[in-house]
């Protein structure tokens, strides 16, 4: 399947993809995320009002239709929906929210259904809103649509796709989940209109230059660094001496994302807390950079550690589409109920969904996927990944429920008219003057003492002879779990680790869970591993601790150690004479922060497996 096909599949029409979508849904119970921020959060279980129709199942199910507040529901049950006997009853509801979310223009009232004693049906029931009567089918348009909000103001919350017939003023919905319905009409224009103006704006305090700690200009070793930018009142970065290198700190005062690429490449570290959409860019950044080069978030700090052997040259900064794309889409979805740290979350949890959306960001990363336009395929495959994670997450009831909701509220974007992807051209040109930004690095040499140079050919990877210290970077694995990740620089508890690993995926005890694991081949080259062991302070849900472990040669446990977000790390020093091979594993759930090794390295006669 090609881009084009992928995104029209992921334009539901509510008609045969609109019900598997319910169906996964159904089997883990309505939604669960995080309550829209502009509704109070209420009871999990609304209060039932008045009884206004009910049925009795028979041989062909049963249907029953009543009218609430002006406005005709029918639930239509096929046979073998429940025994036959069993009741299926349509009521007001008393504690429905009057704005299941914030970017509803219009609402119709909350409705509840019921089966039985609260039972489920073990068919879809086809629910359908007769709006002939309703002020709201007037306000129904080419951007403004109709989704049907379930359990809102509840934790439950969740969304289903409405279809909506604009001749017999009909919406239906179908469903395998029985709770409370309420339809909200969606201004889609300008929900994303106002997403791609907060996240594409170039914020006003840019004439204002940013905090710098260090200094334009240094000396090391003889050698004296100056840095200069093309534009200092948006980025600013300044130098400071770290051991024997030389580290650039950046702090941002605009809105953007930018993509920054040191020559030669350093070390590149955030520095300061990630959250929601920027921790999701941040991650799926580095999933295919592999350290060449790292994403400087709105408003965020950065520093980029350059060691002994390196003479910083340039840095430069591009604006990143792929995480402006990202950060609009999830803005604009937020507005429907769906956080950007509960995503973060969910994607984290469940391979199948994380890995859709590795591979769609790339994409978008591509020369010429930078117009606004492209914010169409953009959603398209967004909606496609919350779908396979949702299909994939049976089981794990948040996980399910936010990826659920993730897709139905991006599928609402995904047939937009192109005049609103324009309006978005308008938007986007607000801030073509900032889209690439360079700093400078001139070095100079003193007469009277000597400093480190470094020829065009020369590389930054010492020498294999004599025994000394590697680092993961220069040693190639025999094998790697999912959710593991290396070589980035990472914090435990304020302090920097250059050159960790971490785990980020879910692990237990299934059999071939082998998630977060490294396999090295030592061959009896080497004689000590030394680590730092912590849960780093870039998680977004700083829950549970983690738990590390040392193999040798496979299965000869050496160490097993558990650590909080909060606590200092944890130093290792493991004995490695006459082992043959190394696994390092660490173990979290679904909510705990994420587990890094700090600076792992290895003391060895020679490189046992050079990359």
């Amino acid at each position: 399947m090609n881009r084009s096909e992928a995104s029209m599949g992921a334009r539901l029409s509510c008609g045969a993809i609109g019900v598997t979508i319910v169906l996964v849904a159904a089997l883990v119970g309505c939604g669960e995320s995080s309550p829209d921020k502009a509704v109070t959060p209420q009871s999990t279980s609304s209060t039932s009002g008045s009884e206004v129709a009910s049925g009795v199942v028979g041989d062909s199910g049963v249907t029953v239709s009543g009218v609430v507040d002006g406005v005709s529901v029918t639930a239509t049950a096929p046979n073998g929906v429940a025994d036959a006997g069993t009741q299926l009853s349509l009521s007001t509801v008393n504690s429905a929210a009057d704005k299941p979310f914030t970017a509803a223009v219009a609402t119709t009232p909350a409705i509840g259904l019921a089966l039985g004693d609260g039972g489920q049906p073990k068919k879809p029931i086809t629910v359908t809103f007769d709006l002939a009567k309703s002020d709201v089918a007037g306000k129904i348009s080419d951007t403004v649509r109709p989704i049907v909000a379930v359990n809102s103001g509840t934790a439950e919350a969740d969304l289903l796709e409405a279809e909506w017939d604009a001749k017999s003023k009909l919406v239906t919905t179908t469903t395998d989940h029985l709770s409370n319905f309420q339809i909200g009409l969606v201004d889609i224009n300008t929900v994303l209109s106002d997403a791609a103006k907060q996240a594409w704006k170039a914020l006003g305090s840019n004439n204002t230059d940013s905090a710098c700690n260090g200094k334009p200009e240094l000396q090391v070793a003889g050698a004296t660094y100056k840095i200069t930018a093309s534009k200092p009142r948006i980025v600013t970065a300044c130098l400071r001496q770290a051991g024997n290198g030389i580290t650039v700190d950046m702090t941002s005062k605009s809105s953007q994302f930018y993509q920054v690429a040191p020559d030669p490449a350093g070390t590149f570290t955030n520095t300061q807390p990630l959250h929601g959409s920027d921790q999701l860019a941040a991650m799926l950044h580095a999933s295919f950079a592999h350290g060449k080069t790292g994403l400087l978030t709105p408003n965020g700090g950065a520093s980029i550690a350059f060691d002994a052997s390196q003479t910083p040259r340039k840095i430069s900064l591009d604006i990143d589409p792929a995480a402006l794309q990202l950060e609009t889409i999830l803005t604009g979805i937020d507005m429907l109920g769906v956080s950007g740290d509960d995503l973060v979350d969910a994607f984290q949890n469940t391979k199948s969904a994380y890995d859709c959306l590795v591979t769609a960001y790339e994409s978008w990363t591509k020369p010429g996927k930078g117009s606004p336009t492209e914010l169409a395929n953009a959603l398209g495959d967004l909606a496609q990944c919350g779908l396979a994670g949702a299909q994939a997450a049976v089981g794990k009831l948040d996980t399910t429920r936010v990826l659920h909701k993730l897709s139905v509220a991006t599928s609402l974007f995904t047939t937009l008219p192109k005049q609103l992807f324009a309006n978005i051209d308008g938007i986007a040109a607000e801030f073509k003057g900032e889209q690439h930004l360079e700093f400078e690095i001139a070095s100079s040499t003193s007469t009277s003492t000597g400093s480190p140079t470094t020829s065009a050919t020369s590389s930054n990877t010492p020498t294999d002879t004599g025994p000394r210290w590697f680092t993961l970077d220069e040693i190639g694995s025999l094998s790697t779990g999912n959710g593991y990740d290396c070589c980035s620089t990472e914090i435990i508890n304020n302090t920097s680790f250059p050159k960790s690993a971490t785990g980020y995926y879910q692990t237990g005890d299934a059999p071939g869970d082998d998630n977060n694991h490294v396999n090295l081949l030592l061959a009896g080259k080497c004689d000590q591993l030394d680590v730092f062991i912590g849960q780093s302070a870039k998680s977004g849900s700083p829950t549970g601790p983690g738990r590390f472990r040392v193999y040798l040669n496979d299965t000869q446990l050496v160490s097993d150690q558990t650590i909080g977000i909060n606590e200092e790390a944890i130093h290792l020093t493991i004995d490695l004479n006459g082992a043959s091979r190394l696994k390092l594993r660490d173990d979290r759930h679904s909510t705990d922060a994420i587990n890094v090794w700090g600076t792992p390295r290895l003391h060895c006669t020679t490189n046992p497996n050079p990359k």
